[in-house]
């Protein structure tokens, strides 16, 4: 929905849908989430990069991916 949103140069549409990603704590993100999150970057930085709104939305989509907790291999 996001993306779909992004494509078609509807900003505010995609922040609202993405709002409940960006509002979920650390341990509950997923390595899909951060998958997703990437997509949307390449979005926002393709059309949005130079409307200082999209500008903030890549800095808090780029620290929520940063704060994402991936599974770390054990060795087991």
């Amino acid at each position: 929905m996001t993306a779909a949103r992004l494509q078609g140069g509807q900003l505010d549409g995609a922040l609202n849908a993405l709002r409940p990603v960006l509002d979920l704590p650390p341990h509950l993100r997923v390595a899909s989430v951060d998958v997703r999150c990437g997509r949307v970057l390449d979005l926002l930085r393709g059309r949005f990069s130079d409307a200082p709104v999209g500008r903030a939305a890549i800095d808090e989509v780029t620290a929520s991916r940063e704060s994402i907790l991936l599974p770390r291999a054990t060795g087991r």
